[in-house]
């Protein structure tokens, strides 16, 4: 029985009908109090007025669509859960009710299925209460142990791999500086003086490794100008903010007895808070473990929205047309007048295929409904038709695509004509009844002297459509037509790339993989630069788009490999505890005898002893899986390693993890940059590096930039940095002292 009353508005037919749902929750032990809702109206006055806990609301009122009540609730509190209420559902209706915002569907006489949904959603409301309190009281204990740091009159710095984060003014006054900002981010050791920073290193890696000496140690500190003083200093192990910390306090002594009081008061309070933010912590564990259970349940709900919109798109696909507005022709259309122009292209000029798709399509159903969303894009089609030449064609092929061949002079007029089209349709004002919105698009452009098949081009015109509307939209992209495109820019670069190929003047750069935990053993990855015959240095992309649809990318990765083994083996036993990564492209891939060939490789270069693993990239192993598997498991025969690069952008690889065996796996770059400013991007690394750790895979952070990217992988449990903050890539790699050392100053991923 719940204690609180529960706020429950309905919308039905009848009372009757209102009254009966009531009384199903009632029979579940729930105390509510209810409010009858007849009309849009009238549900804007009372949410204007009062918030409810639940509204139940059916499908079919003629006053209070079910789109608008979602949209009005939407309005006032996003929580507010609001549950669709038919008489005998299907896939399909609850497809559109989900679309539209409901958090479910339930059968007017399932009454054990209205009590369980019910029942979760009211779950969900008090753990988002819940975890709102225990935030805010998180951040008032933040305050109050940020008021004991700035009140203290010792000095104390919070220490993180050698690196000084969090200090107060106390410390940064002891070494001369005004603002504790500034100490932020200097290492610990350049505060030390010469003669003891040796000692002080030593209790850093006591720290590291969880043996810290907590006694105090007399040391020499030096100050901002260089002046130095006698100080005993105490390390301690710390939490802060949820995290294992160095806490160094350099001690003042006041000699005022009051301040001391207060000072000690303090401990003790933040001690005591301390306490119960750890106590708060563990309760929203305890709230996250039963939040993933009702993820499941949400999981499963997703499984039918997907079979229902299947049924919706099969259904679509079995229509014999789809107008734009009464002239245009259905999808098999058509792909059969764009497999036309393949295989009989113009005889003067170019033949193209243009994809337009409708930006925030699914935002707009959901604001408007499908007969005012219809409307705008029946509308938004015609505007289109008004731009095409005569006995040109427009093809609705979706519910908010649409596809048209051309054919004119020049590739370049095609992507003209889509440039300049986009630009007058786009802030085109539509209307449908009460609604009114400025429709905006994205569109896409295939050379189809580039298309294998019409279907090959339309998908990848589609995919680059919405992609471009994903990523803000109003923009015309280029797609690939699914064989090697040929240009006159093309033909000088395979041009050039042949010609580097047989004189030999491709280079080897290297750079360098810094370990977290201070292994010593070098691990280097392994890039190409191009010169031309003029000594000017091309970087891979410049180049390698046109080697793909040139179709030397083969030819490329063999050049690297072959090349990489011969440094390693000129240095021999020098380079037995190096690793280098050489990255193999798709055409390498899916190469049938690639193993064969890197083993016979190895072969010819018997005084070679370094490890060598390949890394290829996340978005190509998805797309050949089986592949990838079996060449994860063929390079291991032949004692080679695995990886797979660009890892984390798209979610599915955390399935590519479960199923490719792999020994390394390296985060995209750009991803980790996102995740400094997006808590769900570093939820989601958190989430990849625990799986990987589980299956004994080591993660590497690529484009390391800056100590804050540093500070934050380390936490987050990586194993190994690559990166400019680590070191650029060099072209000479030397041997120096039995190992291999980089030409000019060595950069250090810590000072500890």
């Amino acid at each position: 029985m719940q204690e609180a009353t529960l706020k429950v508005w309905i919308a039905d037919h009848s009372q009757n009908d209102a009254e009966a749902l009531a009384s199903t929750l009632r029979n579940a032990g729930y105390r509510i109090r209810t409010t009858a809702i007849s009309s849009h109206g009238e549900l804007d006055d009372k949410l204007a007025e009062d918030t409810p806990d639940l509204v139940l609301c059916a499908v079919d009122l003629e006053l209070l669509p079910l789109d608008k009540c979602t949209a009005a609730c939407a309005g006032k509190a996003p929580e507010i859960p609001v549950i669709a209420i038919a008489e005998d559902p299907d896939d399909t209706a609850l497809a559109a009710a989900i679309s539209f915002g409901a958090r479910d569907m339930v059968r007017r006489e399932a009454g054990d299925h209205l009590q369980q949904v019910v029942g979760r959603e009211l779950e969900v409301a008090r753990q988002r209460r819940a975890l709102a309190e225990t935030r805010s009281e998180a951040e008032e204990n933040r305050a109050l142990a940020d008021t004991f740091l700035d009140s203290s009159t010792d000095g104390v710095a919070y220490i993180h791999e050698g690196i000084h984060g969090q200090v107060n003014s106390a410390y940064a006054q002891h070494f001369g500086f005004e603002l504790p900002a500034e100490v932020e981010g200097l290492p610990v050791l350049e505060l030390v003086a010469k003669d003891d920073r040796d000692a002080v290193k030593k209790r850093l890696r006591e720290f590291d490794k969880g043996q810290l000496n907590p006694e105090p140690m007399a040391v020499t500190m030096q100050t901002l100008d260089g002046n130095t003083f006698q100080v005993s200093i105490l390390m301690q192990e710390v939490q802060h903010e949820g995290e294992r910390t160095l806490r160094l306090l350099v001690p003042t002594e006041s000699g005022d007895p009051e301040l001391e009081a207060v000072h000690d008061a303090l401990q003790k309070e933040f001690k005591s808070q301390r306490e119960r933010l750890q106590k708060m912590e563990s309760e929203h564990r305890e709230l996250r473990e039963s939040h993933q259970i009702l993820q499941q349940e949400h999981e499963e709900l997703q499984g039918k929205l997907k079979a229902a919109a299947k049924k919706i798109q099969d259904s679509k696909q079995a229509a014999a047309e789809m107008p734009a507005d009464g002239g245009s022709q259905a999808r098999a259309a058509f792909l059969k007048a764009a497999d036309t122009l393949i295989e009989s292209p113009p005889e003067n000029g170019k033949a193209g295929l243009v994809c337009f798709t409708v930006d925030k399509y699914h935002e707009l159903l959901s604001q408007v409904g499908f007969s005012n969303l219809e409307s705008f894009v029946s509308q938004f089609g015609k505007t289109l038709e008004e731009h095409l030449d005569k006995g040109e064609q427009l093809y609705r092929i979706s519910d908010h695509c649409f596809a048209v061949c051309l054919t004119r002079d020049a590739d370049k007029e095609i992507e003209k004509w889509a440039n300049d089209t986009l630009h007058s349709v786009n802030g085109n004002l539509v209307e449908s009844g009460t609604h009114s919105t400025s429709m905006s698009a994205s569109a896409a452009v295939v050379r189809l002297s580039s298309a294998e098949d019409a279907d090959t081009a339309l998908t990848n015109a589609w995919a680059a459509a919405n992609q471009a509307s994903e990523a803000g939209g109003g923009t015309v992209q280029r797609a690939a037509g699914g064989k090697s495109e040929s240009s006159d820019e093309d033909e000088k670069w395979i041009d050039l790339i042949t010609s580097a190929l047989e004189k030999e003047r491709f280079q080897l750069v290297y750079q360098p993989i810094a370990a977290l935990d201070g292994s010593a053993t070098e691990r280097y990855v392994v890039r190409i630069r191009m010169l031309g015959e003029d000594g000017t240095e091309y970087a891979p992309e410049d180049f390698m788009p046109a080697a793909e649809r040139g179709d030397l990318m083969r030819d490329i990765d063999r050049w690297v490999i072959d090349k990489t083994l011969a440094v390693a083996a000129e240095r021999g036993a020098e380079a037995s505890e190096a690793s280098f990564f050489l990255k193999l492209s798709e055409a390498s891939v899916t190469t049938p005898d690639i193993i064969d060939w890197i083993s016979a490789t190895l072969q010819g270069h018997k005084g070679m002893k370094a490890s060598i693993l390949f890394e290829v990239a996340q978005n190509v192993v998805e797309k050949h899986l089986k592949t990838a598997a079996t060449l994860a498991e063929g390079l291991k025969k032949i004692k080679c390693g695995f990886a797979i690069d660009n890892f984390g952008v798209d979610k599915s690889g955390l399935n590519t993890i479960k199923h490719v065996p792999m020994d390394f796996l390296k985060l995209e770059g750009a991803f980790i940059a996102e995740m400094k400013e997006d808590p769900d991007k570093r939820d989601h690394v958190q989430q990849i590096i625990d799986l990987a750790q589980e299956k004994d895979i080591q993660t590497i952070a690529g484009q390391v930039e800056d100590a804050n990217s540093l500070a934050t992988l380390w936490q987050l449990g990586i194993n190994y940095i690559q990166g400019n903050y680590v070191q650029e890539a060099e072209v000479v790699l030397d041997s120096e002292g039995g190992g291999f050392h980089w030409n000019g100053e060595e950069k250090q991923a810590s000072s500890s």
